[in-house]
């Protein structure tokens, strides 16, 4: 099966064996394709959400929040993916880094994150969330 043809049946696009996919099925299809390629399932995330300060910038803040990160990350070997849910607000990558990745990535992460000085006082890190 081509990535485009599990793409078609991950949106509903398809069918197989003249039946009309469900999205359940669908994901379960996606999920065994992207087994046997090798590819990581980002199932998990948490959020580092900058805590305003009046004296710094809120770009000042999270420029060291990633720069912490950037220390953090090399450990997990790409696994690991990071969003910007605030993008563009005041014309910024705005105050919340999302890092998605497995659940056991994401638990052993989030330790070293409350671990690490500069994350843990000038950020709010979350609890992780399973991926809706």
């Amino acid at each position: 099966m081509s990535q485009l043809e599990v793409a078609d049946l991950f949106a509903g696009k398809s069918d197989i064996g003249g039946q009309a996919v469900n999205e359940g099925l669908a994901f379960g299809w996606w999920c065994i394709w992207c087994q046997r390629q090798g590819i990581i399932m980002m199932d998990s995330y948490f959020e580092i959400k900058a805590i305003p300060d009046p004296e710094l910038l809120q770009t000042a803040i999270v420029a060291q929040l990633m720069q912490a990160l950037h220390g953090l990350l090399p450990a997990y070997e790409g696994r690991v993916g990071v969003s910007f849910p605030a993008y563009s607000q005041l014309r910024t990558l705005g105050g919340i880094l999302r890092l998605h990745g497995t659940s056991a990535d994401m638990q052993t992460l989030r330790d070293q994150a409350c671990d690490h000085a500069v994350l843990s006082n000038y950020a709010l890190i979350t609890n992780i969330s399973a991926v809706p």
